[in-house]
């Protein structure tokens, strides 16, 4: 649900990940007016500080760097100072950043079914982006159609069937 909201097209191509939902967190923060997404983040402190402290969910972890460990302690105490000064956008691309991780590990093979090495990360990320994912929608729609989300990469499109065929729908009833 995340990518159907952040996904667009630059130059025709579907636009990068990773540079794709820091502009659309960019975005979707500065059109908060109620701070929706302020007030999540506040009542789910404890569980975001968890996912941006868990290393599995660090990228220099599976990078192997040398100095992942202290890399992680700097993010934490970034998230945590963000926390404090009210800067939910600064704690949104943390925490993004982790979960684009869990997500690498779902749609990449890394998170197996049965498995019971990630399940409570899994169950967090879900459980946070649950929460999120609707609220993003939801000042999307408050801030109007004038405002530009991007161009869709799989815009709706009216499929009618080549003369004489019935609709998909229709013929396989």
């Amino acid at each position: 649900a995340f990518n159907a909201i952040y996904g667009h097209l630059e130059d025709g191509v579907a636009a990068p990940d990773h540079a794709s939902w820091q502009t659309f967190l960019a975005g979707v923060v500065a059109a908060d007016g109620r701070d929706q997404l302020g007030r999540i983040l506040w009542a789910e402190q404890l569980t975001v500080l968890r996912l941006i402290d868990n290393k599995y969910l660090f990228r220099p972890f599976w990078l192997g760097q040398a100095d992942a460990e202290e890399k992680r302690a700097r993010s934490r105490r970034r998230a945590v100072n963000a926390y404090n000064a009210g800067q939910t956008l600064a704690v949104l691309e943390e925490l993004f950043e982790r979960l684009y991780v869990m997500r690498q590990q779902v749609f990449h093979g890394a998170a197996t079914r049965g498995s019971r090495l990630n399940r409570p990360a899994l169950k967090s990320c879900t459980a946070i982006l649950a929460r999120l994912v609707p609220a993003m929608m939801d000042i999307m729609i408050a801030a109007g159609a004038e405002t530009d989300w991007g161009q869709l990469c799989f815009p709706p499109v009216e499929q009618t069937p080549p003369a004489g065929e019935k609709p998909w729908h229709a013929a396989n009833r």
